[in-house]
């Protein structure tokens, strides 16, 4: 455990802050700050920041996943409406749908009551919409609907996109594994492997169905709030006290 927070420190620092400053550097250069740069010399600096994005990208995303799996937060719960969640998660995605000619449609329909870490669910929505964009043809669809069972909200993120082969679909979501496909949007896998922690985290579960070039489905199980669920089963027994009474 102390191997890991050191590496983790390690990461967050001493990689962090000076891929930062070279990018701050080539932000410089591209910007002809430091003398003009003739059509070769820009197109290997935006090479160079293209890298360096993505690299800083995996270490945010990475990081983020070791914060979730240290964040204890179960004392820190709130109770909250979910639809507003959704709506937000969804314009945040907004400019990735138009740029892809995607087509959000939200079906999540009447409001409910969550019980947990408000922003830790919308990145869930978030990460899962994202994934029905990137991995789908222009002009697809990606829907989400909402139902509840058994005292869980259950949310379908469907889409029209190129799918997933049966023999993978028990490798997603584990951390840095991805799909490997030709033409498919280039990722660290590690997406997924958050959301599932997240869930974890909520008592929730994640199932994935998928076929090749028939789109992919990912359901999700979230438990209701506590709140509601004690009012409903405070209900329930009222009524088979009224019902023992009348029936004696």
């Amino acid at each position: 455990e102390n191997m890991r927070q050191n590496f983790i420190s390690l990461v967050s620092h001493e990689m962090r802050t000076p891929l930062v400053a070279a990018m701050q550097y080539l932000e410089l250069m591209g910007g002809n700050i430091v003398g003009a740069l003739n059509t070769e010399q820009t197109r290997i600096v935006n090479r160079m920041k293209s890298r360096l994005s993505d690299l800083l990208a995996l270490i945010d995303r990475w990081l983020e996943l070791a914060r979730i799996e240290d964040h204890q937060v179960t004392d820190d719960f709130e109770t909250f409406d979910f639809s507003p969640v959704v709506k937000e998660a969804l314009e945040i995605i907004k400019p990735l749908a138009d740029e892809k000619k995607i087509k959000i449609r939200d079906m999540s329909g009447d409001d409910v009551k969550l019980n947990g870490d408000r922003n830790m669910i919308k990145e869930i929505i978030v990460n899962l919409v994202s994934n029905g964009i990137k991995y789908n043809r222009e002009g697809g669809e990606v829907t989400v609907q909402k139902k509840q069972e058994s005292g869980f909200i259950v949310i379908d993120i469907s889409d029209t996109g190129f799918g997933i082969p049966e023999e993978e679909l028990g490798r997603i979501g584990k951390e840095f594994y991805r799909v490997k496909r030709e033409g498919l949007a280039v990722g660290f896998g590690l997406g997924l492997a958050i959301v599932k922690k997240i869930l974890d985290i909520h008592n929730g579960r994640l199932e994935i169905k998928s076929a090749v070039d028939q789109g992919s489905t990912f359901r999700m199980y979230l438990p209701i709030s506590t709140a509601v669920i004690g009012k409903t089963a405070a209900a329930s027994c009222n009524c088979s006290r009224e019902s023992n009474k009348k029936g004696g």
